[in-house]
């Protein structure tokens, strides 16, 4: 004891810790929490003028040519979505494509012979409301015989609100695309060094996605041939207040944006939607650049000011941001208020290279100089069933770990 008290004597009186959290930060613990207020866009719906369409089919005997001359001569059986969808991408504009009160409850199979599917909404500057009754559920279902159902954006400017979609096929869901010329999709080339703005992907209710495919996709070089970087601005996407349910069968994600090829998504907004996936590995919202849609070396993704807010997620893993190419860039990314609960997974994730990747085994690739920074994870609420049932109150030895170098839950 004197040795003690001699050696405190010696040092004297231990100073006073130099970090304290300033005032505004209000008191220490979860009940002085105030999360951020964050504000959320109102879905306008009220653009452009209106088109009617009066039949549950996508047959195509009226006149396309214009919007005009649709209305003027729509054909014996009135105005289909494929007429309507066909008769804005030939004149560019503001329109608004609804749906008479007749057909509430209607079901369209987009691929009933001689259609092939939907026509994609190249035009730009679209409103297609399925919401007929405004109560915020659709009132319209999209479905297709084949399993092929996808609805393809490939301008900006354009609304997709109130639609019920089934048997989506290996493209998802939705897919925003650049236009091009490959497939059958838009007039000309491939997009390059064009700026895509204000798409609203919002109330869908999406059912029966593939397993290999996403149900809302932001992919704009999935598809057509590229050899060099296309340098597109995607800017201002509101994906919002859908639902997503998914099985063991698919969807591989809910949400899924890839950047590549030299590429930049900002502005992008994922709010207010409820998705459930439970097939191996399936993620709820997964933000990448590159992700294998070309060599590392064509063109660095950018990704900027993206906000993931009060989402409600159940998936084997939650939100993974992850660089998988060369020289990529996120810059200002919040992740605030989601209810995530994981089988296993991680709830939030950044991986700024992922070397694991390949459908089968490990394959390792170099993704280098790839940086994330601005970063708020901030009054989210993550549950792991999973960890739960291993460190319940009877069982209190630990048998699941977790390595801080791995996004996944090891078990032993």
């Amino acid at each position: 004891m004197r040795l003690a008290i001699a050696f405190l004597l010696a040092v004297g009186a231990l100073p006073a810790l130099a970090d304290t959290l300033p005032a505004y930060c209000g008191g220490v613990g979860a009940k002085s929490y105030t999360p951020p207020a964050v504000t959320i866009p109102a879905v306008i719906l009220n653009l452009g003028t209106v088109i009617t369409v009066t039949n549950a089919t996508v047959a195509i005997n009226g006149d396309t040519s214009s919007v005009a001359a649709l209305v003027a001569n729509p054909g014996p059986d009135g105005i289909s979505i494929q007429e309507a969808i066909t008769a804005t991408n030939n004149d560019p504009g503001a329109w608004n494509i609804q749906f008479a009160p007749a057909l509430k409850g209607s079901t369209i199979v987009v691929d009933a012979p001689p259609s092939q599917g939907l026509q994609p909404f190249s035009g730009g500057n679209v409103t297609i409301n399925g919401d007929i009754d405004g109560d915020g559920q659709p009132d319209i279902t999209l479905t297709s015989m084949s399993g092929s159902l996808t609805v393809y954006v490939l301008s900006g400017g354009n609304t997709l609100n109130g639609l019920a979609l089934q048997n989506c096929g290996m493209s998802g869901c939705v897919q925003l695309r650049n236009p091009s010329a490959s497939g059958g999709f838009g007039p000309g080339p491939v997009a390059t060094g064009t700026t895509f703005s204000n798409t609203t992907i919002s109330n869908l209710v999406i059912t029966n996605v593939p397993i290999q495919a996403s149900a809302i996709q932001i992919c704009p070089n999935c598809g057509p041939a590229v050899t060099s970087p296309t340098g597109n601005v995607w800017d201002h996407v509101l994906i919002t207040g859908n639902t997503v349910t998914g099985s063991a069968s698919g969807p591989n994600s809910a949400i899924n944006v890839q950047i590549a090829w030299g590429d930049t998504l900002q502005h992008t907004l994922i709010a207010n939607n409820n998705l459930v996936v439970s097939a191996q590995g399936a993620l709820g919202i997964a933000l990448d650049t590159g992700d294998g849609l070309g060599p590392p070396d064509q063109g660095s993704g950018v990704v900027l000011d993206t906000l993931v807010v009060n989402n409600t997620i159940t998936a084997p893993i939650g939100i993974v941001f992850r660089g998988t190419t060369v020289g990529s860039l996120y810059d200002g990314a919040q992740v605030i208020g989601n209810r995530i609960s994981t089988t296993g997974g991680p709830g939030i994730t950044f991986l700024a290279a992922d070397v694991e990747s390949g459908l089968s085994g490990t394959v390792v690739k170099r993704f280098n100089n790839n940086i994330m920074r601005n970063i708020a994870i901030l009054a989210n609420t993550i549950q792991d069933p999973l960890l739960e049932s291993r460190f319940s109150p009877d069982r209190m030895e630990p048998r699941t770990t977790r390595s801080l170098m791995s996004p996944y839950w090891v078990i032993p």
